[in-house]
């Protein structure tokens, strides 16, 4: 089950000594509702501007605005059904602009510093026993910037709680991929990652299934596995389609794999991701094609921003900008400079608009940059939409 859990948070500006401990008295703290940006709230004052920072190995300008940074703290109560000791519990955060610590009841669960790709953590070894609740604490650091425009403070995109059985498929462990694609037939390949909580290695059978956009069933696999304990295993399964309806920016066939996970032929857990099936390819002389058909790139960047709304955006707002760049005559659009909001690469799925899916600035030693990239592909990398992968765009040498 994966729940959305954006109500009932409590936020204070500032920092503080203790209070990432449960019984902490935050009876004074505003109550908010995720997504949040405080940076928006103002006051706006030149005081809070800063004129350059250092990017890489250089200075450069930042005209961010005249609005706060600094450090905010989060914390939140849950109350999480713990009848079944057979359960797995992960949190995801779309985006935290940045420098990110997560407490869970009082014990430290992690750190991410970097402000715009997504994360998630295994918090089940940190929660109370049943019959009591859990108490989430989030500390975050936005004094230092990631680029030169408006990025906002906090928890500014969506979070997401999510419960499975021990054996189960974690967060972001499918891959669609279509490696060869033509008008008459394209193959599909799927991996799905199960993971064993187990404390025993388990059998299990995984089954998924391909639907059409219309939800019929065209094309299915099951496959046996035994899966050791603790550790994760990737089942690969691979097939063709006839007559593909195929994904295009006039248009943008979705598809569905269904995937799921059976012990003893009982379903523990369940998993749909959309996915398109197109081809296209660059050429030095010939520009761009599109399933074999030439098309002239038109479109622009984007922050991940929205005027007055700062970053806290609900989807609609991403959803607009996709509808007002298609109504310009806009085919494609790139994230300058960072992993953008999943809503928005959504909405360029269902509405047909490409993406160029970039992250900035981590061209640094392969201890800060490698988290970050493998969040932004591993997140992403089922959407039909993109068609670039990009690094950068003035970044320095380390």
């Amino acid at each position: 089950m994966r729940t959305k859990i954006n109500t009932n948070w409590l936020f204070y500006k500032g920092d503080f000594t203790g209070a990432e401990v449960p019984d902490y008295d935050d009876s004074s703290w505003d109550q908010i509702r995720i997504p949040h940006d405080w940076s928006i709230e103002g006051p706006f004052s030149r005081d809070n501007y800063i004129p350059e920072q250092k990017v890489a190995n250089h200075l450069e300008g930042r005209a961010d605005s005249y609005l706060p940074k600094g450090i905010g703290w989060y914390r939140k109560k849950l109350n999480i059904d713990k009848k079944s000791t057979d359960s797995t519990v992960y949190i995801e955060f779309e985006g935290v602009f940045r420098n990110s610590t997560l407490w869970v009841n009082g014990k430290e669960v992690g750190v991410h510093p970097w402000g715009y790709t997504g994360f998630f953590y295994d918090i089940t070894g940190f929660l109370s026993p049943p019959g009591h609740h859990d108490v989430l604490a989030m500390r975050v650091d936005a004094r230092k910037t990631e680029g030169w425009w408006y990025e906002g403070s906090g928890i500014y995109r969506h979070v997401w709680l999510i419960t499975k059985n021990r054996v189960h498929i974690p967060p972001w462990g499918i891959f669609v991929s279509t490696p060869r694609v033509s008008d008459n037939v394209a193959t599909i390949k799927i991996s799905t990652t199960v993971a064993n909580r187990l404390s025993q290695k388990e059998d299990c059978k995984v089954t998924n299934e391909i639907l059409t956009p219309d939800g019929k069933i065209v094309l299915s696999f099951t496959t046996n596995a035994v899966c050791e304990q603790g550790k994760n295993k990737e089942i690969l399964q691979e097939g063709e389609l006839k007559n593909p309806a195929l994904w295009s920016v006039d248009s943008p066939n979705l598809y569905i794999v269904r995937t799921r996970i059976l012990q003893d032929e009982k379903e523990v857990d369940k998993i749909e991701t959309p996915f398109g099936i197109r081809w296209f390819e660059f050429t030095a002389d010939r520009g761009f094609f599109l399933n074999g058909k030439h098309l002239q790139l038109r479109g622009g960047c984007i922050h991940h921003d929205f005027g007055g709304l700062g970053c806290a955006l609900p989807d609609r707002a991403n959803e607009k900008t996709v509808e007002m760049l298609k109504s310009m005559g806009c085919n494609i659009v790139r994230s300058a400079h960072n992993a953008a909001a999943p809503s928005l690469m959504d909405a360029c799925d269902r509405l047909g608009l490409l993406f160029w899916a970039e992250n900035r600035y981590y061209l640094e030693p392969v201890e800060k940059c490698e988290q970050p990239l493998r969040e932004l592909l591993r997140r992403d990398r089922n959407h039909p939409c993109i068609i670039v992968w990009s690094l950068a765009n003035t970044a320095g040498s380390p």
